[in-house]
């Protein structure tokens, strides 16, 4: 890696994230505010440039908690299972729900039976918006259900994983 030069990461959706080295300094920015996103992890690979075979590894981790500030941030008004997207989806599927006070929370993935067969979440939750990411590659295509239970509030949602 080269002093005072710059790396282009992409991630999602086409943002970007760049890595800027100036002397022993890196500066990590995005085009983008990182909501949802909690970590990133970066490998970098320099090679020596007189050919010896020498490498150098560096593997950096940035923790992005509480790193973006909501002064307008206001809190949901009762408790939902948002939203489930995609759906139909083929292997993975992001569920989204709210809170609005601190709460035990636990969502779980039923068969068309009403078996339970993953539990997704099952622990406390600061209040605000949540989502969680289920990965139903183990299973076969069919109709599922994800269940949230918190507080007293309960809401079940159809899922359908077509392969």
């Amino acid at each position: 890696m080269y002093r005072d030069s710059v790396l282009v990461f992409s991630i999602d959706d086409g943002e970007h994230i760049y890595a800027e080295f100036d002397e022993d300094e890196l500066t990590i920015t995005s085009e983008e505010d990182w909501i949802g996103i909690d970590s990133l992890r970066f490998i970098v690979l320099e090679e020596d440039d007189e050919d010896n075979g020498d490498t150098t590894y560096l593997r950096i981790t940035v923790h992005l908690q509480n790193a973006v500030e909501f002064p307008s941030y206001e809190l949901p008004q009762e408790y939902n299972l948002a939203h489930i997207y995609p759906n139909p989806f083929n292997s993975l599927t992001t569920i989204r729900y709210e809170l609005p006070e601190k709460s035990l929370v636990s969502i779980k993935i039923l068969d068309v039976s009403g078996r339970k067969i993953e539990t997704i979440i099952e622990n406390q939750h600061e209040a605000g918006y949540h989502h969680t990411i289920w990965n139903g590659s183990k299973y076969p295509s069919g109709v599922y259900f994800c269940w949230m239970e918190v507080a007293g509030f309960e809401r079940t949602i159809k899922l359908s994983l077509i392969r």
